[in-house]
């Protein structure tokens, strides 16, 4: 049987997007929130008060350029696969239809995460310190619309049109 696999796993790839950004501001409000807590507790040693503040300052970086770099790897590697897999003419459409359904799946996502990071709890606060993930998020929809029409058009782009 020929799984080529690109339409479960875009959906896959987009959730494990939203589950990754949303776990990052998850745990960064925990190490917040645990930081404060150690700096208020007058039986912590200081240098392990200011290793955990270092660290808790460090986090938000880290983990904003892991996530970027995951990302581009993605649609990098999503765009090389393009190109590899050889295609059928009537897989064209099919792909533009699958865009539309995954353009719809990202404005869902990219709405969730709107809402979630403008509630004014935790998460907004979390949030302005991840600030490519938060552009990337929040731009979800045109990203996702932008990566597929890409990996559509690469898809056919082939000396031999792709055919086979």
């Amino acid at each position: 049987m020929n799984k080529k696999g690109i339409f479960q796993d875009g959906i896959y790839i987009i959730a494990a997007f939203f589950i990754a950004a949303i776990g990052i501001l998850v745990a960064y409000a925990a190490s917040d929130l645990m930081n404060d807590a150690f700096q208020d507790n007058t039986n912590i040693p200081v240098d392990t008060k200011s290793q955990f503040n270092d660290f808790n300052t460090k986090f938000p970086n880290i983990f904003d350029w892991v996530f970027m770099t995951v990302f581009i790897g993605i649609i990098i590697g999503g765009i090389m696969l393009s190109y590899i897999v050889p295609a059928n003419p009537i897989i064209f459409v099919v792909m533009i239809l699958f865009t539309l359904v995954i353009g719809g799946l990202g404005g869902y996502i990219s709405n969730a995460w709107e809402s979630s990071t403008n509630d004014g709890g935790l998460m907004q606060n979390s949030a302005s310190y991840f600030t490519m993930t938060d552009f990337v998020m929040n731009h979800f929809l045109t990203i996702i619309i932008i990566v597929f029409l890409l990996m559509t058009i690469v898809f056919y782009a082939k000396p031999d049109g792709g055919f086979q």
